[in-house]
């Protein structure tokens, strides 16, 4: 039986049926819910690119999702899938070195998905 802790408290990991709950459900869960949310994002990449990318340049927590939604997608096997290369144009804006390869990795994704 697997037990989690949470606010120093412990907690079985079961389902609602008593089934335990493993580190790979978690984590199908999680991949799962990511890349709907590139969906989304590539919605809203196609009716607004410029006000997508200067959202992620301004918020925090768009760039952090980004980087989950990249990882799950080099997790599951899908971002060798991903075609285009925006790096050229990803270098020239004005985000921190750190963000770069996220960002172009981000658009791949929604490039892939969107064409």
């Amino acid at each position: 039986m697997q037990w989690l802790t949470i606010y120093g408290k412990l907690i079985k990991m079961v389902d609602n049926s008593g089934i335990p709950i493993t580190a790979q459900t978690i984590s199908e869960t999680i991949n799962k819910s990511l890349i709907e949310l590139s969906l989304k994002y590539a919605e809203m990449y196609e009716a607004n690119p410029k006000n997508f990318v200067v959202c992620f340049m301004k918020f925090k927590s768009i760039r952090m999702v980004c980087e989950s939604i990249v990882s799950s997608y080099v997790q599951v096997g899908a971002m060798k899938d991903c075609k285009g290369d925006f790096l050229e144009w990803v270098n020239k804006q004005p985000i921190e070195e750190r963000w770069k390869p996220v960002l172009n990795d981000t658009l791949k994704i929604i490039y892939s998905l969107t064409k």
